[in-house]
């Protein structure tokens, strides 16, 4: 395996989110905890190109996004600060840069097939609909059926595909895998489980190992399996004050890594 480096991306803010589209669009939510200001910035996956960066909306910090399809950004606000309800309904634009429509009314639920399906709070309980991801134009009155809304999101849910993609595994799972690696790593100090992705010739891992100060470092390695080399190895995260699970992916030919919580460095593989 061959691994090079593509493109960086940073704010300078912390790396909360990154979402990708359907048509390699990479969505990257950073925040700024201090000022309390959330900034969306949307790249080409494959270059790095900015198609923009720092968009701020009215709502500079209780704002976050639901979905991502057909180019178009579903937003939320929160129904009270601090507080993980959310409320209201916006679709912003890829390509326009532009917000489409707003529903100050509907809350997100899913979407599937064209169609966002939200609901709204009565005193009777939660009464359904779906509008049109585009327009925003409310197209059904589903009314108070739980069961059958539940079961059409399990669909939508199952009908996602994410064939382009490499998520991690537990080791534990695989005590093949953990018996190549074991001496990678130290044994001493590990806080929970490695995490690691098997592709073709290499293994790609991460571990968290314990230091001083009750802090942890995050190590990224990977390993080809032919000669049994360590080809590479960056720290994700020199003082981790927590565990991070899925440090890292891969989407299609792209491993992407975030440094120190505030870099995201694209690497390309072959």
């Amino acid at each position: 395996m061959q691994i090079n480096e593509n493109y960086r991306f940073s704010d300078g803010n912390n790396i909360w989110r990154l979402l990708l589209t359907e048509n390699d669009k990479l969505i990257i939510e950073t925040r700024e905890t201090d000022s309390k200001e959330v900034f969306f910035h949307c790249l080409d996956v494959h270059s790095g190109n900015p198609i923009f960066k720092n968009l701020q909306l009215d709502e500079k910090y209780w704002i976050g996004i639901e979905a991502v399809k057909e180019d178009i950004i579903f937003f939320h606000k929160y129904a009270k600060p601090d507080m993980p309800g959310h409320k209201q309904l916006f679709g912003y634009s890829i390509e326009e840069q532009k917000i489409l429509w707003e529903s100050e009314e509907y809350t997100f639920l899913f979407y599937y097939k064209g169609k966002i399906y939200g609901y709204l709070e009565t005193f009777e309980g939660r009464k359904f609909y779906t509008v049109d991801a585009k327009t925003g134009e409310l197209l059904d009155d589903l009314g108070n059926d739980a069961e059958s809304i539940n079961a059409l999101r399990e669909i939508a849910r199952s009908e996602e595909d994410y064939s382009d993609y490499h998520f991690t595994y537990k080791l534990y799972e695989e005590p093949a895998v953990k018996k190549f690696i074991t001496k990678f790593y130290p044994q001493e100090d590990i806080v929970r489980d490695v995490e690691f992705i098997e592709l073709d010739d290499a293994v790609l891992f991460n571990y968290h190992q314990r230091i001083a100060d009750r802090k942890m470092k995050n190590i990224f390695k990977i390993i080809d399996k032919n000669n049994m080399n360590e080809i590479f190895q960056i720290t994700l995260n020199s003082k981790a004050n927590n565990y991070a699970p899925d440090s890292f992916f891969i989407y299609k030919n792209h491993l992407l890594l975030i440094t120190e919580k505030i870099e995201l460095i694209v690497y390309d593989l072959s």
